[in-house]
């Protein structure tokens, strides 16, 4: 039985970017083999596209319950989920300053729209939800303190 599992949780993506997304079904779905060019513009664009992370992830679940319920390994699908999930952390750890700035600057709905992905691994990761909210407090103490200026939001709020 060949699997015919495509996730259909991850958000589309809302910047336009060509994305590798049929790649990755090919590769996966149909055991198509890759060139060495294909294979390192791949890997060149998963590490820095956290919608083709999330899209991979959302796949490798899905081959998880596949492989529980025909009873074959879930060993690959587990180690490789586990080597992507540091690769995620590591880059939305990166968007957290702008997420932090633009919740600052517009409110948490327009952050929300250029950071779903961030805001959804919140839920489930202490670590950055703590790092945000550091940030925050240190954000309101620079401005108390003068050493920055209020962001355009927080002066208009303040009127």
């Amino acid at each position: 039985m060949q699997r015919n599992v495509v996730p259909s949780t991850v958000e589309p993506d809302k910047e336009g970017k060509p994305h590798v997304l049929e790649q990755l079904i090919k590769l996966i779905s149909d055991n198509r083999s890759l060139t060495r060019a294909e294979r390192k513009k791949m890997r060149e664009h998963l590490v820095g596209c956290l919608y083709c992370q999330a899209f991979l992830g959302e796949y490798l679940i899905e081959s998880i319950e596949y492989d529980r319920v025909n009873s074959t390994s879930e060993i690959p699908a587990r180690n490789l989920i586990a080597r992507l999930e540091k690769v995620m952390h590591k880059r939305l750890k990166e968007d957290i300053p702008a997420y932090v700035e633009t919740v600052e600057r517009s409110g948490e709905d327009e952050a929300y729209k250029h950071f779903s992905l961030l805001v959804s691994h919140f839920v489930d990761c202490q670590e950055c939800r703590a790092e945000v909210e550091g940030l925050q407090s240190w954000l309101r103490q620079a401005i108390q303190k003068g050493l920055i200026e209020p962001f355009e939001a927080n002066v208009r709020s303040r009127q």
